[in-house]
């Protein structure tokens, strides 16, 4: 059993210190069996960063696609997210701030909690929230094996403000605005493929954005710098547009969709067919038909 002693140890050994600005993204089930479970870990963060530091997670909702509104999927400040359950112990965590927009929820808990979240809203650009903690100075801790927990908070940043656009299927949320009425939020960003973002990790070792590496409970823990992930992004997908993607012919998020891909939707509509995969060609012909260009 691990106790939050022992996860505050990890921390401080990691390099995490008070004052910090910290986003994370945590596989509770790899760290193993926390006593009081992720409320134990947000204890041991905040302790470790003091009450001049502040931590930070994404608590994204799933959108839905649009042909499917009539259903209605509803979602509120409360609406818990798809990812996991340490975002979801920090969404009722007490005196959190969550981000008021409809899809790209963040929930923070500190000294800056409160200006971060307020100022991102339904009219901020996409991803402006993390780029403004990467020009304060924010690190990533990535808590969990590098090929499980996925991303460094800034590629999709770099992405967007590339223009780099992707066609994907039209999708949205409805949501409740301040008045207590219930709007439709169209999503107007592109997507990223997983396989693609973990091909980027040995790019951020050779570029010195990684700031330590060590354990946290039975698993590996990672930490960067924020604004040298997002330097380090944007030159290197200016120089090569597809550094970002698996480039697997099969692959519905890279093969065909990206004004750059590799690929067509024939090649990947065939090779899915080929290998019998074919819900990931249903997919993709969907994208083929009914899919929109975003950036």
């Amino acid at each position: 059993m691990i106790d939050k002693n022992s996860l505050k140890s990890d921390l401080i050994a990691l390099g995490i210190k008070q004052g910090d600005l910290i986003h994370l993204k945590v596989s509770m089930k790899s760290i193993g069996i926390i006593e009081g479970g992720a409320k134990t870990l947000i204890d041991a963060l905040l302790e470790v960063v003091g009450v001049t530091g502040t931590i930070v997670c994404d608590s994204f909702v799933e959108s839905e696609i649009s042909y499917l509104r009539y259903f209605k999927k509803k979602i509120s400040k409360n609406s818990l997210s798809y990812a996991g359950a340490f975002v979801n112990a920090m969404i009722n965590y007490p005196g959190v701030y969550r981000s008021s927009h409809p899809i790209q929820a963040f929930c923070a808990i500190g000294s800056m909690a409160k200006e971060l979240t307020e100022n991102f809203t339904i009219n901020s650009l996409p991803y402006e929230f993390l780029e403004v903690m990467a020009k304060k100075g924010a690190k990533n801790l990535k808590i969990g094996p590098e090929n499980k927990v996925v991303g460094v908070g800034t590629t999709h940043i770099a992405i967007c403000r590339l223009g780099y656009w992707q066609k994907q299927l039209p999708k949205g949320i409805y949501y409740y605005d301040h008045n207590n009425k219930l709007k439709w939020f169209r999503q107007s960003w592109a997507d990223g493929c997983k396989k693609g973002f973990i091909s980027l990790n040995p790019y951020y070792h050779s570029n010195n954005c990684v700031i330590s590496q060590g354990k946290l409970g039975e698993t590996q823990a990672t930490i960067t710098d924020m604004g040298k992930t997002l330097d380090m992004e944007m030159k290197l997908f200016k120089e090569n547009k597809t550094a970002f993607m698996c480039n697997e012919k099969d692959c519905v998020y890279c093969s065909f969709t990206w004004e750059n891909s590799k690929f067509t939707f024939k090649e990947c509509f065939i090779d899915n067919i080929r290998k019998k995969q074919y819900k990931k060609a249903l997919q993709a012909f969907a994208i083929e038909i009914m899919g929109k260009k975003l950036k």
